[in-house]
Protein backbone atom coordinates (compact mmCIF):
# COMPACT_ATOMS: atom_id res chain seq x y z
CA UNK A 1 0.00 0.00 0.00
CA UNK A 2 2.99 2.36 0.84
CA UNK A 3 4.59 1.83 -2.27
CA UNK A 4 0.82 2.53 -4.55
CA UNK A 5 0.85 5.66 -2.52
CA UNK A 6 4.01 6.56 -3.58
CA UNK A 7 3.52 5.76 -6.85
CA UNK A 8 0.62 7.80 -7.07
CA UNK A 9 2.56 10.77 -5.52
CA UNK A 10 5.23 10.62 -7.91
CA UNK A 11 3.22 10.86 -10.61
CA UNK A 12 1.21 13.68 -10.02
CA UNK A 13 4.95 15.14 -9.22
CA UNK A 14 5.60 14.10 -12.72
CA UNK A 15 2.50 15.53 -14.01
CA UNK A 16 3.56 19.08 -11.82
CA UNK A 17 7.13 19.25 -13.56
CA UNK A 18 6.29 18.10 -17.18
CA UNK A 19 3.02 19.89 -17.64
CA UNK A 20 1.31 21.62 -14.70
CA UNK A 21 -1.95 23.39 -14.91
CA UNK A 22 -1.27 25.27 -17.92
CA UNK A 23 0.73 22.27 -20.12
CA UNK A 24 3.75 24.06 -20.20
CA UNK A 25 5.71 22.32 -17.16
CA UNK A 26 7.59 23.92 -14.18
CA UNK A 27 8.99 27.59 -14.69
CA UNK A 28 12.94 27.21 -14.98
CA UNK A 29 13.06 30.46 -12.59
CA UNK A 30 10.95 33.13 -10.61
CA UNK A 31 11.21 37.04 -10.87
CA UNK A 32 10.60 39.34 -8.15
CA UNK A 33 10.37 42.89 -9.36
CA UNK A 34 10.97 45.22 -6.42
CA UNK A 35 11.33 49.30 -5.51
CA UNK A 36 8.87 51.36 -7.42
CA UNK A 37 11.65 53.31 -9.01
CA UNK A 38 11.98 49.83 -11.35
CA UNK A 39 8.34 48.24 -11.29
CA UNK A 40 5.88 50.49 -12.17
CA UNK A 41 6.34 49.58 -16.13
CA UNK A 42 5.80 45.43 -15.12
CA UNK A 43 2.72 46.43 -13.48
CA UNK A 44 0.97 46.70 -16.66
CA UNK A 45 -0.70 43.40 -16.59
CA UNK A 46 -0.99 41.73 -19.50
CA UNK A 47 1.73 43.88 -21.32
CA UNK A 48 4.56 42.67 -19.88
CA UNK A 49 7.73 40.89 -21.09
CA UNK A 50 7.64 37.97 -18.45
CA UNK A 51 7.45 34.02 -19.27
CA UNK A 52 8.06 33.16 -16.10
CA UNK A 53 6.15 33.47 -12.38
CA UNK A 54 6.28 37.07 -11.61
CA UNK A 55 5.81 38.75 -8.00
CA UNK A 56 5.66 42.40 -8.15
CA UNK A 57 6.68 44.56 -4.62
CA UNK A 58 5.31 48.16 -4.63
CA UNK A 59 5.56 48.28 -0.77
CA UNK A 60 9.65 48.30 -0.59
CA UNK A 61 9.81 44.69 1.37
CA UNK A 62 11.16 43.48 -1.71
CA UNK A 63 14.53 41.53 0.05
CA UNK A 64 12.12 40.19 2.59
CA UNK A 65 9.70 39.02 -0.18
CA UNK A 66 12.64 37.47 -2.12
CA UNK A 67 13.70 35.91 1.29
CA UNK A 68 9.99 34.44 1.85
CA UNK A 69 9.23 33.32 -1.65
CA UNK A 70 13.23 31.56 -2.09
CA UNK A 71 12.03 29.53 1.21
CA UNK A 72 8.95 28.28 -0.13
CA UNK A 73 10.51 27.44 -2.94
CA UNK A 74 13.22 25.83 -0.94
CA UNK A 75 10.53 23.75 1.25
CA UNK A 76 8.90 22.61 -2.55
CA UNK A 77 12.01 21.23 -3.74
CA UNK A 78 12.75 19.37 -0.09
CA UNK A 79 8.83 17.74 0.05
CA UNK A 80 10.10 16.14 -3.92
CA UNK A 81 13.02 15.06 -2.30
CA UNK A 82 11.50 13.43 0.52
CA UNK A 83 9.12 11.63 -2.03
CA UNK A 84 12.27 10.23 -4.78
CA UNK A 85 13.95 8.29 -1.38
CA UNK A 86 11.30 7.38 -0.32
CA UNK A 87 10.61 5.51 -3.38
CA UNK A 88 14.00 4.76 -3.92
CA UNK A 89 13.84 3.13 0.11
CA UNK A 90 10.61 1.41 -0.81
CA UNK A 91 11.68 -0.21 -3.86
CA UNK A 92 15.29 -1.29 -2.40
CA UNK A 93 14.53 -1.63 1.19
CA UNK A 94 10.67 -2.06 1.76
CA UNK A 95 10.90 -2.64 5.86
CA UNK A 96 13.12 0.13 6.47
CA UNK A 97 10.77 1.74 8.56
CA UNK A 98 13.21 3.41 10.76
CA UNK A 99 15.20 5.30 7.35
CA UNK A 100 11.26 5.89 6.45
CA UNK A 101 10.57 8.01 9.59
CA UNK A 102 14.05 9.62 9.05
CA UNK A 103 12.72 10.96 6.02
CA UNK A 104 9.55 13.20 7.41
CA UNK A 105 12.81 14.57 9.63
CA UNK A 106 14.87 15.37 6.16
CA UNK A 107 15.94 19.50 6.27
CA UNK A 108 17.18 21.55 3.55
CA UNK A 109 21.00 21.43 4.94
CA UNK A 110 20.41 17.17 4.21
CA UNK A 111 19.77 18.00 0.51
CA UNK A 112 23.01 16.90 -1.89
CA UNK A 113 24.14 19.21 -4.25
CA UNK A 114 22.69 17.76 -6.92
CA UNK A 115 19.12 18.13 -5.28
CA UNK A 116 19.71 21.47 -4.89
CA UNK A 117 20.60 22.63 -7.81
CA UNK A 118 17.01 21.36 -8.85
CA UNK A 119 15.96 24.21 -7.02
CA UNK A 120 14.80 27.29 -9.46
CA UNK A 121 16.82 30.28 -8.72
CA UNK A 122 15.06 33.34 -7.81
CA UNK A 123 15.85 36.68 -9.99
CA UNK A 124 15.45 39.49 -8.13
CA UNK A 125 15.57 43.07 -9.82
CA UNK A 126 15.65 46.34 -7.98
CA UNK A 127 16.79 49.64 -7.95
CA UNK A 128 18.62 51.90 -5.24
CA UNK A 129 15.27 50.87 -2.97
CA UNK A 130 17.11 47.18 -2.28
CA UNK A 131 19.80 49.22 -0.50
CA UNK A 132 18.22 51.53 1.61
CA UNK A 133 17.80 50.92 5.06
CA UNK A 134 15.33 48.08 5.62
CA UNK A 135 16.04 46.63 2.06
CA UNK A 136 19.70 46.13 2.86
CA UNK A 137 18.99 44.27 5.92
CA UNK A 138 17.32 41.96 3.95
CA UNK A 139 19.51 41.72 0.84
CA UNK A 140 22.67 41.16 3.45
CA UNK A 141 20.52 37.80 4.79
CA UNK A 142 19.55 36.54 1.44
CA UNK A 143 23.53 36.97 0.12
CA UNK A 144 24.76 35.69 3.45
CA UNK A 145 22.09 32.69 2.93
CA UNK A 146 22.68 29.33 0.75
CA UNK A 147 19.01 30.15 -1.28
CA UNK A 148 19.35 30.40 -4.85
CA UNK A 149 18.91 34.16 -5.39
CA UNK A 150 20.35 36.29 -8.65
CA UNK A 151 20.34 39.74 -7.40
CA UNK A 152 20.41 42.39 -10.63
CA UNK A 153 20.69 45.79 -9.33
CA UNK A 154 19.10 48.78 -12.20
CA UNK A 155 21.19 51.95 -12.00
CA UNK A 156 18.89 55.02 -12.37
CA UNK A 157 22.08 56.93 -12.98
CA UNK A 158 21.88 58.45 -9.33
CA UNK A 159 24.33 57.47 -6.66
CA UNK A 160 23.53 54.52 -4.15
CA UNK A 161 22.68 55.33 -0.64
CA UNK A 162 26.49 55.20 0.23
CA UNK A 163 26.52 51.30 0.10
CA UNK A 164 29.00 50.16 -2.90
CA UNK A 165 27.09 47.15 -4.28
CA UNK A 166 30.27 45.28 -5.32
CA UNK A 167 31.62 45.39 -1.91
CA UNK A 168 28.30 43.97 -0.63
CA UNK A 169 28.26 41.25 -2.44
CA UNK A 170 31.86 40.21 -2.14
CA UNK A 171 31.61 40.38 1.68
CA UNK A 172 29.31 37.79 1.59
CA UNK A 173 31.32 35.06 -0.20
CA UNK A 174 28.62 33.66 -1.86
Amino acid sequence: QRLVRATRELEQQRHRIAEGLDGLGRSRFGVLVAGESVSQWTARFPRNPFSAPVAIDLAGSGPDLAFGLLQGLMRGRLEECRLLRRVDLLLHSPTDVASDRALDRLTESDLTAEERALCAPLLVLGGKELLAHRGLAGLSRILSSDLPAKIVLLDDCDRFSGVDPAMLALSHRS
